[in-house]
């Protein structure tokens, strides 16, 4: 039989893994969309043709934007990850789990 303290565990985590899934979900479907945007509307449609400062047309805006689109996405990512550690972090300690000194000393974790 499990413990009420095991199945606590065992929930938290499931939600925090749960959370990143979906976060790891979000962003890379953000992150491809955009990206794929751009051979679709360059191909299909003439809207990325026009100019949008003097000789740059608005392709070349779209295609350079896709860098700080990355750059947010990535340090959104950071953002979360801190906040996620920090919620393990919470997690171990109110189940009263040291888990580097069992890894360090080469004890199982029970």
């Amino acid at each position: 039989m499990v413990s009420n303290t095991h199945s606590s565990l065992a929930e938290a985590i499931g939600g925090l893994a749960r959370r990143k899934r979906r976060f790891a979900a979000i962003t890379s479907v953000t992150f491809l969309a955009f990206f794929t945007a751009l051979p679709v509307l360059a191909s299909s449609t003439s809207v990325l043709e026009v100019r949008a400062f003097g000789d740059i047309s608005w392709a070349y805006v779209y295609a350079a934007s896709l860098f700080p689109i990355g750059w947010a996405l990535s340090l959104i990512y950071m953002f979360i990850s801190r906040r996620t550690d920090a919620s393990v972090d919470q997690i171990v300690g109110s189940h009263d789990l040291n888990m580097t000194d069992r890894f360090q000393s080469g004890g199982a974790v029970k």
